[in-house]
């Protein structure tokens, strides 16, 4: 029975719209999210994953071709999350304040997880607008860079950025 399973050639094909109140993970928990899915002759295709996001928006769509070899190509665009409320506060160093856009599409193609993950291309971008670095403190590393004479004026740079407080940016984007 397992061999003729594994070889079995029919796919199994659906068609799946669903919108629900919310979903949630954790800390995280997406307003009003949409999903529309089909899978037809070993295809699945997102065609959309959508909703609230702290604030903003995110939007996932995506293809998984199950074909020799397997096929995988992805979208996700996430606009105006704030981050003081998506970023964990635990943490010592970290953006927690700010406005964030996303943009990044992947593709993969082959025949093993590995492959999959060695052959992974794509291009993405993102934009922080009006942040806060916690832990780190830009005007202490600035007050420090002109005593860089030797080691002990690296480290005392490196401990004064550090050494806590907060940072305010315009912009950082990648």
């Amino acid at each position: 029975v397992e061999d003729a399973l594994l070889h079995h050639k029919e796919f199994f094909d659906a068609d799946i719209e669903m919108t629900l109140n919310s979903l949630s993970h954790g800390r995280d928990r997406i307003e009003a999210p949409v999903l529309s899915v089909a899978l037809a002759e070993g295809v699945l295709d997102l065609r959309r994953f959508a909703g609230g996001l702290h604030g903003g928006r995110l939007e996932l769509t995506g293809h998984l071709a199950a074909s020799n070899p397997v096929g995988l190509r992805a979208k996700l665009v996430v606009q105006d999350v704030d981050l003081g409320a998506a970023v964990p506060s635990e943490k010592s160093v970290a953006i927690t304040g700010g406005v964030c856009e996303i943009e990044a599409e992947v593709r993969a193609r082959g025949m093993s997880e590995f492959e999959l993950v060695r052959s992974l291309s794509g291009a993405g971008r993102f934009v922080v607008r009006d942040g806060v670095m916690r832990g780190f403190n830009l005007q202490a590393a600035s007050d420090q860079l002109g005593d860089i004479k030797d080691l002990a004026g690296a480290l005392s740079l490196i401990e004064a950025a550090m050494g806590g407080g907060d940072s305010h940016f315009g912009e950082l984007a990648g």
